[in-house]
């Protein structure tokens, strides 16, 4: 064997042995992420946008409804603002949760 093909052999070698290290960091860094990802924190933002209503029945009796929405979502709740002597509202409100869990279902009430 030439001392030019003993070097080229070498050099495969080396290089294998390289690439064996790299993957074997590359593994490692893998797990280290997948750990991180089951412990690490996952927040949802939850944007709710209402509109209007409308078809609501008369519930006062002397005048129009005063009218007002409740989003639940879990231990959350926000509200739009009242909108008073009117069976027909447009809130046009945008309300953002951020929660760390994730909803199953969200409540409206009127």
């Amino acid at each position: 064997m030439s001392e030019r093909e003993f070097n080229k052999i070498q050099i495969l070698e080396k290089a294998q042995n390289e690439i064996k290290t790299y993957d074997h960091k590359l593994s490692k860094v893998v797990n280290e992420i997948e750990e991180f990802k089951k412990s690490a924190l996952i927040f949802y933002k939850v944007i709710i946008l209402v509109d209007s209503a409308r078809e609501i029945h008369k519930m006062d009796l002397l005048s129009e409804n005063d009218l007002f929405v409740t989003i639940i979502i879990g231990p959350l709740m926000q509200r739009t603002k009242k909108i008073e002597n009117n069976s027909k509202p447009i809130w046009n409100e945008s309300f953002s949760f951020f929660i760390d869990f994730n909803p199953d279902k969200i409540k409206f009430l009127i």
